[in-house]
């Protein structure tokens, strides 16, 4: 069971990657797979820019996918996290909502949050590879309603997955391939 994985991989490549380390017995949500891995990875700038933009709660976005996945924390991070943590430890601020950002407004659901990110990944992986496999298919109707029966969901909820998976990776993903994208300095955190 493995959870190598390189930067510059594809989409497919890591896709790939990762059923092989499944079918080495690595559980599909593992976040030391090669697929997760990957995506965390390419989105530790996006998750840069938001906190530098005031969204004090990427920060631990960027923590949590660091240290899930065994990939090193990116100095703007550790520098960020050292600043809030003391912000509580000195009593700057009186909480850590305070300090590291509310993650949630107050009544949201959860666990609704947490399976519709879980099915748009998993819609958007399972439709790409049917395409690989099946070049002449047109996303239409008819593959939405395929997929949306092998993962138990409604035609109309695929679709809708599939298209909010896609912006999803679209958004991360396309600095892997411009690795000269920078900040001006996150030193000055």
């Amino acid at each position: 069971m493995t959870g190598d994985f390189d930067p510059n991989w594809t989409f497919e490549q890591v896709v790939d990657a990762q059923e092989e380390a499944e079918k080495q017995g690595m559980d599909r949500f593992n976040l030391k797979g090669p697929y997760w891995k990957w995506v965390g990875l390419h989105q530790l700038d996006d998750l840069e820019e938001r906190f530098v933009k005031g969204e004090k709660f990427a920060l631990m976005e960027a923590l949590y996918i660091c240290s899930s996945s065994d990939l090193p924390i990116p100095d703007w991070a550790a520098k960020a996290y050292t600043k809030c943590f003391n912000q509580v430890r000195w009593a700057y601020v009186g909480s850590w909502d305070e300090a590291f950002g509310r993650p949630f407004e107050k009544g949201t659901h959860v666990a609704k949050i947490r399976r519709h990110d879980r099915l748009k990944v998993e819609v958007y992986i399972k439709l790409r590879r049917y395409l690989k496999n099946n070049p002449d298919v047109p996303i239409d109707e008819h593959l939405f309603e395929l997929i949306g029966k092998e993962v138990g969901i409604s035609r109309s909820l695929a679709n809708k997955l599939y298209y909010e998976g896609k912006d999803f990776l679209d958004d991360t993903l396309p600095r892997i391939f411009d690795r000269s994208w920078q900040f001006e300095d996150p030193s000055t955190l």
